[in-house]
C-alpha cells in the first residue's frame, strides 16, 4: 500500500501518490510532472530519468519480496501535456513494488538542480493522488526487497569491503542471445545507480557512484560472473540485482545457484 511508504530524504518537490496500490496494481499509472514557473524545462532530461527507471522496471530488480520478478514491469508511454509548466508520462501493465516510489522520486531529487520542480503526482489510473509522500528521516530502508521466493540456491556472504561479485550457476552453457540479455538488464541497474536512484539518506543521491570490474558479464561454459568494485549507494541497491537474476531464471536460462561474495 502506497501509504506505507515514505522517504528519508526532506524532497525539495512535493509527492502526492493515489492511496492503495499503483506500481503494484497491474495497471496503467500516471506520473504529473510540474514545474515552477521560469525557464522552459529540460524535457530530455526528464525522459532520461523516466526512461531508466522504466527500463530497470522491466528486469524486475523492482519486483520485491512478493511479486514475481519474471512477471514484474513497468512499460512506459508516450508523454503528453503542455510542455511548458505541467507535462504527464503514463505507464502502463504497473507490476512493481510499492518502494520503487522511493527509487523514482531519488532520480528526480538527484537532478534538483537541472529541474524547477514544482511537485510529482504519481496517481494509478481512474483514481485522485490525494496521499502526499511522507519524510521519515529514520527509515532504515526505502528499496524493493529481495524476492521472497528465489527459485535457485542464494548464498549471501554479506561482503563487507563495498565490493560484491555475483557468480551464478546455469543448469546449462550460457547462451550468447541470454548473455546479452542479462548484460543489458545490469546496465539499467547501473545507471539507476549512478543517477542516484539507489542512494541512502544522508548521502546526496547524485554522489552515488558505481565502478565495475568490466562493463559485462564474464561467462565461463555455464558460470556467469559479475563484479562491482566499489559502490557508493544503499547496500540494498543488491536487492535488485537479485531479482535481475531470478527473471533471468525464467525468462531466459534456469541458475542452480547464485552466490555473492
Amino acid at each position: 500500500m502506497i501509504e506505507k511508504i515514505g522517504t528519508a530524504y526532506e524532497l525539495p518537490f512535493e509527492v502526492r501518490c493515489t492511496p492503495g496500490h499503483v506500481f503494484s496494481s497491474g495497471g496503467d499509472v500516471s506520473v504529473v510532472v510540474s514545474f515552477l514557473p521560469g525557464p522552459p524545462p529540460d524535457l530530455n532530461l526528464i525522459a532520461e530519468i523516466l526512461g531508466a527507471f522504466a527500463g530497470l522496471g522491466m528486469t524486475g530488480a523492482f519486483a520485491g519480496a512478493e511479486i514475481e520478478p519474471w512477471n514484474s514491469e513497468l512499460k512506459l508511454g508516450e508523454a503528453s501535456g503542455s510542455l511548458r509548466l505541467t507535462n504527464k508520462f503514463d505507464f502502463s501493465f504497473c507490476m512493481a513494488d510499492e518502494w520503487a516510489l522511493s527509487v523514482l522520486t531519488q532520480l528526480f531529487t538527484a537532478k534538483r538542480a537541472a529541474l524547477s520542480l514544482k511537485s510529482l503526482e504519481i496517481s494509478a489510473a481512474g483514481r485522485e493522488a490525494t496521499v502526499k509522500l511522507r519524510h521519515i528521516p529514520d527509515l532504515s530502508s526505502t528499496l524493493p526487497p529481495v524476492f521472497a521466493r528465489i527459485p535457485f540456491l542464494l548464498i549471501d556472504e554479506e561482503p563487507e569491503s563495498g565490493g560484491y561479485t555475483f557468480t551464478a550457476e546455469l543448469q546449462s552453457p550460457v547462451l550468447p542471445k541470454h548473455q546479452e540479455y542479462l548484460e543489458g538488464a545490469l546496465k539499467f541497474w547501473t545507471m539507476v545507480v549512478r543517477r542516484g536512484g539507489y542512494e541512502m539518506a544522508p548521502i546526496p543521491p547524485e554522489e552515488s557512484f558505481v565502478e565495475l570490474f568490466v562493463d559485462r558479464v564474464i561467462v565461463f561454459g555455464a558460470t556467469v560472473e559479475w563484479t562491482i568494485l566499489k559502490l557508493r549507494a544503499d547496500p540494498d541497491c543488491i536487492n535488485g540485482v537479485v531479482n535481475i537474476f531470478a527473471a533471468f531464471h525464467y525468462r531466459c536460462q534456469p541458475l542452480i545457484s547464485l552466490s555473492i561474495s
